[in-house]
């Protein structure tokens, strides 16, 4: 919801996508005033699901993105973070076997297309990103939990350096 200085609700959005549990966990606004959540969405066949909403300066939902881990486990996105240029990168993690999750790094532009995606695996057993922030380079800072023993975790935190890609001239 959108409240206004006097504390009247200007609008409000709700997400629904299955009739099941969903609940948001992150949320950032951009530049042009549009709001990005991120959080889980819960599926009766696909387990737990990454959703991410983009949502103008209206309330409606403008894009709906959703990712499932190939293990149909507990996928959830966690936190959201926007750059100067209206791109969101979002820290999630993804049930990859039974026993093993991996932190889950995105980048939307503007338009909520998918720009990369990155996968760091920390101890090898549920690694779990929480948080997620940008330096003054743009390079994208994600940290969280790293499981080393059963029920042991520690912090892990990670750095992704955002380098741009020239095609060679031949």
């Amino acid at each position: 919801a959108k409240i206004s200085n006097s504390l009247t609700i200007v609008w409000e959005t709700t997400y629904n996508a299955n009739n099941l549990d969903d609940f948001a966990k992150g949320i950032a606004i951009d530049g042009s005033g549009q709001l990005w959540l991120t959080g889980v969405t819960t599926h009766s066949t696909q387990g737990k699901n990454i959703t991410t909403l983009r949502i103008n300066t209206s309330g409606a939902i403008q894009s709906t993105l959703t990712v499932n881990g190939s293990f149909n486990g507990n996928d959830e996105g966690m936190d959201v973070v926007v750059d100067a240029s209206n791109n969101a990168y979002v820290a999630c993690y993804q049930t990859i076997s039974s026993t093993n999750s991996d932190f889950y790094t995105v980048k939307y532009n503007s338009s909520a297309t998918k720009i990369w995606e990155k996968f760091t695996d920390g101890y090898s057993q549920l690694d779990q990103a929480t948080n997620i922030a940008l330096d003054s380079l743009n390079n994208v800072i994600v940290a969280g939990s790293s499981e080393i023993s059963t029920g042991s975790l520690v912090y892990l935190t990670t750095q992704l350096v955002q380098q741009d890609v020239k095609d060679p001239v031949d």
